[in-house]
């Protein structure tokens, strides 16, 4: 449209559009975890690659976000241990168009030190040395600020929130890199891509809820899955880990980096204690 509230910055940048509703990071003081329990995130049953001690939670909005599209989920190395990989296995949005409530994550770390004994010490080990993961939403989530400026489009779209932290694109280039691949079954395999992509910052979140994770069957009937590797310190590789048929087709998922206006200096991780038993 030709008329409306439209604010630029000093690089020239758009940061307010009445059209656009912005994205917004949200943290620990716009939503928690609850109802964590152990899982699998394994792609193929007795498969070594990515053990069985893994562990879901669910990040739940203070608010509720009206955007019709789902709330994304980023990830970030906390840059602690080399080759120790959180691997991703399952993530998906809690509510509904209109009125999105969380995510629900499912996640193991691979190469962990040490060796837990109980399910208490693999949760504080799971902890200790997992990625950090934040959420965003878009389009009517709004802060617990109970001071400053917000902006409404028509149809109560929230399109600027002082008290928001909102993200900015940063890159997107990379591509995918066939590796190798090891036979489960005659008909099924896992293949290993690296990314030509890293984390050049602390400040960087990829996109990771665009992975397609769970099991789902190919056009041919074979079953599919796909698991993403957030590597323990900046600057190591990306990795995926597929499981294909013979086919061996590239489950499709594109590099998405963002930063955001504030720098964040710990996403979501699990919270301290022992953990579900």
């Amino acid at each position: 449209m030709s008329i409306g509230f439209r604010v630029t910055n000093d690089w020239g940048n758009l940061a307010v559009d009445e059209n656009n509703p912005i994205f917004i990071a949200t943290g620990e003081d716009a939503g928690h975890i609850d109802n964590g329990g152990w899982t699998n995130v394994q792609l193929y049953e007795d498969y070594g690659a990515i053990g069985s001690e893994a562990i879901f939670f669910e990040y739940t909005f203070y608010g509720v976000s009206t955007s019709v599209t789902p709330p994304l989920v980023f990830a970030r190395p906390r840059n602690i241990a080399s080759q120790v990989a959180t691997v991703i296995g399952y993530i998906a949005p809690k509510g509904a168009p209109g009125a999105w409530t969380g995510v629900v994550v499912a996640f193991s770390v691979i190469n962990l030190p040490g060796r837990a004994q109980n399910n208490a010490q693999r949760y504080a080990l799971l902890r200790d040395y997992m990625c950090e993961f934040m959420v965003i939403a878009s389009g009517g989530y709004i802060s617990g600020e109970t001071h400053g400026i917000r902006v409404w489009a028509p149809g109560s779209v929230v399109v600027f929130d002082s008290g928001n932290n909102a993200v900015s694109y940063k890159r997107s280039s990379g591509v995918w890199r066939y590796s190798n691949r090891d036979q489960v079954l005659r008909d099924q395999y896992v293949e290993f891509w690296l990314g030509s992509d890293t984390y050049g910052a602390r400040n960087e979140w990829m996109l990771v809820s665009s992975i397609g994770t769970g099991y789902f069957k190919r056009y041919n009937g074979e079953v599919a899955g796909s698991r993403l590797y957030v590597p323990g310190l900046i600057g190591e590789s990306i990795q995926r880990i597929i499981l294909t048929g013979r086919s061996g087709t590239l489950i499709h998922m594109p590099f998405l980096f963002i930063e955001t206006r504030r720098p964040v200096d710990q996403g979501i991780i699990l919270p301290a204690g022992s953990g579900p038993a």
